[in-house]
């Protein structure tokens, strides 16, 4: 019965691998065509238990080449 219950712990320690929480933006590749495009993003905070909250009002945008495309907060 030790062994089983040893097995087991040791199953539950190294079996599945943990689950992290992730910030995930929407569209996953947002494409811009032309002067003045425009493109909304979401971002979603993802808990390790797989809920999922609207952190978007929350969520800090920039642009790597701001001469080439800008981010600007925008209501829905």
């Amino acid at each position: 019965m030790r062994l089983g219950c040893f097995l087991l712990f040791v199953g539950v320690l190294f079996g599945a691998p943990a689950r992290r929480a992730k910030l995930v933006v929407y569209p996953e590749n947002p494409l811009l065509f032309g002067k003045g495009s425009t493109q909304r993003l979401v971002v979603q905070f993802v808990s390790a238990d797989g809920r999922s909250i609207d952190v978007t009002e929350s969520a800090k945008f920039s642009s790597e080449e701001p001469e080439i495309a800008r981010a600007t907060f925008c209501r829905f």
